[in-house]
């Protein structure tokens, strides 16, 4: 599993499970029916950490009315202070603090992006890992300052 610290990239501070979190949800169309709500069309999700938008959430509720699962479709992007993750589909997991980014997904920071098959990244940890299988880091390289010592311009 990879921190995001050894990456120069950090969530924002870790959160409780049982800590109750407001959050915004706008979205052009919603339904619910039977512990399902489903938001479409320009959604935007919303609580302190960041901010998620994609073009479909499918939100289920337990029993007890408590959140158990998100899933998020469509051109889903994930932002939080330095931090932004991309894919086709983000599930995730409430009780556990789990986010599967899938689809072509990708994390990125200044200057460093980490592609991969799939990712798992954990709110309750700061830490995200890559599924077994191909992935990829992409650094960009500093250029150096022109140290000759003749005065030549491009």
């Amino acid at each position: 599993m990879a921190n995001l610290q050894l990456f120069g990239i950090r969530t924002n501070s870790p959160t409780t499970t049982n800590k109750q979190t407001t959050v915004q949800i706008s979205a052009n169309n919603f339904s619910h029916q039977n512990n399902v709500s489903v938001f479409h069309d320009n959604v935007q999700v919303i609580d302190e950490r960041g901010k998620l938008e994609c073009g479909m959430i499918t939100v289920s509720t337990g029993t007890s009315n408590q959140v158990q699962r998100i899933v998020a479709e469509k051109e889903v992007v994930i932002s939080q202070k330095d931090l932004v993750a991309k894919g086709a589909q983000a599930t995730y997991d409430v009780p556990q603090g789990l986010i599967y980014l899938t689809g072509n997904p990708s994390i990125s920071s200044t200057g460093r992006v980490a592609v991969a098959e799939a990712f798992i990244i954990n709110r309750n940890k700061n830490t995200f890992s890559v599924l077994p299988g191909k992935y990829r880091i992409k650094m960009e390289a500093k250029q150096k300052e022109n140290t000759s010592p003749f005065n030549i311009k491009s």
